[in-house]
């Protein structure tokens, strides 16, 4: 029947009007989280945890050979290992000439992003917060290190000194759209990988 037939036209415009659909939700749903991120970790939903402490894991070193959990192997830019010789490296810029800089702490235009909690500082996102919440230093905004936590899910725990972290955070740091999808994406990954516990 020549009435159920669409036009490739009005068939173009529906799909267009159901991606924009789909897009505005996942900028809703994202946000409902940011929102949640003040008080709690969205991947471990612990109120204690910044972000990073739900990515350590157990490592071991020379003089340790039994396994925990030591927060010294464990970079806060880039949430990678720190472990061993191959991976060493600092976030602190003033052991740089000792070590290896993260290449996170490398980045230089990151102006429409806080470089501490990697919130979006666009003035049409809410949750945004005031610039004074994101001035306090590297896991003091009032986010803590829990938006960095999302936006990183899929370069966590890598062995790198930051290049994937780095990479990624150049991408989104000025292209809200991206910021947003790949917030998004990480959520639902975050959120499938709690459903399988």
């Amino acid at each position: 029947d020549s009435r159920n037939k669409q036009s490739p036209m009005s068939q173009s415009v529906n799909e267009a009007n159901e991606r924009k659909k789909k897009r505005e939700q996942e900028i809703l749903r994202v946000n409902n989280i940011i929102k949640t991120l003040k008080t709690h970790c969205f991947a471990c939903d612990d109120k204690t945890c910044c972000g990073l402490n739900c990515v350590m894991v157990p490592t071991t070193s020379k003089k340790n050979p039994q396994p925990s959990v030591r927060q010294q192997h464990w970079c806060k830019l880039c949430f990678g290992k720190t472990d061993s010789r191959n991976n060493f490296h600092t976030s602190n810029d003033s052991r740089a000439s000792q070590y290896p800089l993260c290449k996170v702490a490398t980045i230089t235009n990151q102006s429409k992003m806080c470089k501490h909690c990697c919130m979006l500082l666009d003035e049409s996102i809410e949750e945004r917060g005031k610039k004074d919440d994101h001035n306090k230093g590297h896991g003091n905004c009032v986010y803590k290190l829990r938006i960095r936590r999302i936006l990183l899910h899929r370069t966590l725990r890598t062995t790198d000194c930051g290049q994937a972290s780095k990479q990624l955070l150049q991408q989104v740091s000025n292209n809200q759209k991206l910021w947003y999808e790949t917030m998004a994406t990480n959520v639902r990954l975050i959120e499938s990988s709690k459903g399988q516990k």
